[in-house]
């Protein structure tokens, strides 16, 4: 007779329910333990789970067995965030943190495993990045999912729930329409498809809410999103298809997919209520931080495109290196275009403490830190502010590790410390960049040494590339949750202060005045 749960789980929490040296063993049996302890609502198995996935991590794994690792850490996590009452309320959520953290390791891990385990992985990491309100993070976690398996239910499902969100937070109507057509025909989509437990009956009261909320023939009334100019010349075609490749524009389309009608930039404040003596600052301020974007995408694309030698570098003398560094104009736009995002999210955090009356004097806010009181303790209000993306705003900040920000959790993003130290040097060190035939600092020997840049970070220029695409992509998020976030805080100051105020519309820069 099979034993029943409660004796599989006494088993496995007993002294002797790991006794073996066998890794592959000892992670099923963590697995099974994890899933007994939810299914059976026992905390002390989770905290056993963890302790013991703690000192399986010191020994030496294989990729697929470091990643299986950090999935089952994460459900762990998720587990005891659960069965603490899954609080969604609160806006520090250590559970949450180490979840989100252990699934980014597995993602980066996760070409090492089956298509299933990937797909859940990807999934999971959606539904963490969801309830913390990065609605566009998540969407991508879900795509990324179904780029492996198309029809894997879950990650349709959960996507569609996504987009119903962002439908309600997006600041323009049209962008809202569209969101909910397609978060509507992706719901009827899924209970086509296979999925796990009750997760079907979800999705069919979704859908119900979505027909309740938006007329039926808006809902069938699909718009064509291949429609769209993408330019008159060759070069702004390839522009603006690569920027709908990256998910780049400041519309909420370009999350749906790379369709052409969403290669233009209309995210924009909502109307800000301000005092008649103060003016319209902080549209200024955005109008800034959208062209400042817009400039930074734009010459990172143009060091990608780059074709032969720029005129502006004819008759610069340079010394080789021996070492295949990379020195261009287009190398400089590239580091440019880095630095400009960065800096993008200290200049958000610029524009969220004067807006919400924060107080932190202008030389000490940063992004990352301004959440936070000199102690390290939230800031008062904030927890009660029910404002969803500017919960994102706060959990986006956590992905960044910055040398002020000690005392505060380590960041979310596993190469944060890295992001932080490039930065570092392209500000005030020296950042080197080296073309693709560069292999990497050389081995450890005397003649090594005498070509080796001591005073430079090297790096290659294509994995800087990567990573300038992933912090744009980061700083373009932020600039969307900070519009919806603008929107919900206006509503409910309308709301809770009926006073009638003095309307004044401004007229938009026509593209004809730009020069």
């Amino acid at each position: 007779m099979a034993p029943s749960d409660e004796e599989s789980y006494r088993q496995l929490i007993s002294s002797d329910g790991f006794a073996t040296t066998d890794v592959a063993e000892l992670l099923r049996r963590l697995g099974c333990l994890i899933d007994l302890s939810e299914q059976l609502k026992h905390p002390e198995g989770i905290d056993r789970a963890l302790t013991v996935g703690t000192d399986l991590s010191k020994q030496p794994l294989r990729s697929a067995q470091s990643a299986l690792l950090h999935y089952f850490s994460a459900n762990a996590w998720s587990h005891r965030w659960q069965l603490k009452g899954g609080d969604h309320a609160s806006w520090e959520q250590r559970e949450l943190e180490r979840e989100i953290l252990e699934l980014r390791l597995a993602a980066g891990l996760a070409e090492t495993l089956p298509k299933i385990r990937r797909c859940q992985i990807f999934t999971n990491l959606g539904n963490a990045l969801s309830r913390v309100g990065r609605f566009i993070e998540a969407i991508q976690s879900y795509d990324r999912a179904l780029a492996i398996d198309s029809e894997f239910g879950m990650a349709v499902g959960n996507r569609a729930i996504e987009l119903t969100w962002y439908a309600r937070l997006a600041p323009q109507r049209h962008d809202r329409i569209v969101l909910f057509q397609e978060s509507y025909a992706e719901l009827q989509r899924v209970r086509l498809l296979k999925m796990e437990g009750h997760a079907r009956t979800a999705f069919v009261e979704h859908q119900l809410m979505v027909e309740r909320l938006v007329p039926s023939e808006v809902l069938q009334r699909r718009h064509d999103l291949g429609k769209g100019k993408l330019g008159r010349s060759r070069e702004e075609r390839t522009y603006r298809q690569w920027s709908l490749k990256h998910r780049l524009f400041l519309h909420p389309v370009n999350d749906i997919g790379p369709f052409p009608s969403a290669a233009t930039d209309p995210i924009s404040l909502s109307g800000v209520r301000t005092p008649l003596d103060k003016g319209p600052n902080l549209l200024g301020l955005f109008n800034q931080l959208k062209q400042e974007f817009v400039s930074a995408r734009y010459m990172l694309f143009a060091s990608t495109q780059r074709n032969g030698v720029h005129f502006a570098d004819r008759g610069v003398l340079l010394t080789d290196t021996l070492d295949y560094p990379s020195y261009s104009f287009a190398t400089e736009q590239l580091k440019a275009s880095f630095r400009i995002a960065y800096s993008l999210l200290d200049k958000i955090g610029f524009f969220l403490n004067d807006y919400l009356a924060l107080g932190i004097g202008e030389r000490n806010v940063t992004f990352r830190t301004l959440w936070y009181t000199e102690k390290k303790a939230l800031r008062l209000g904030l927890q009660s502010l029910q404002n969803f993306p500017l919960r994102a705003l706060f959990w986006l900040a956590k992905d960044l590790d910055e040398k002020d920000s000690s005392g505060l959790a380590a960041a979310l993003e596993p190469d944060a410390r890295q992001l932080a130290h490039i930065r570092n040097h392209l500000e005030h060190k020296y950042l080197k960049l080296h073309l693709p035939d560069w292999q990497g600092p050389p081995p450890d020997n005397a003649f090594a040494r005498l070509l080796t840049d001591t005073l430079a970070l090297s790096m290659g220029r294509n994995d800087f590339s990567a990573k300038a695409i992933r912090l744009l992509q980061l700083a373009r998020a932020a600039l969307v949750y900070l519009a919806c976030a603008v929107r919900v805080h206006e509503g409910q100051k309308a709301k809770h202060d009926p006073e009638k105020v003095a309307i004044m519309e401004l007229p938009t820069c026509e593209d004809r005045w730009k020069h």
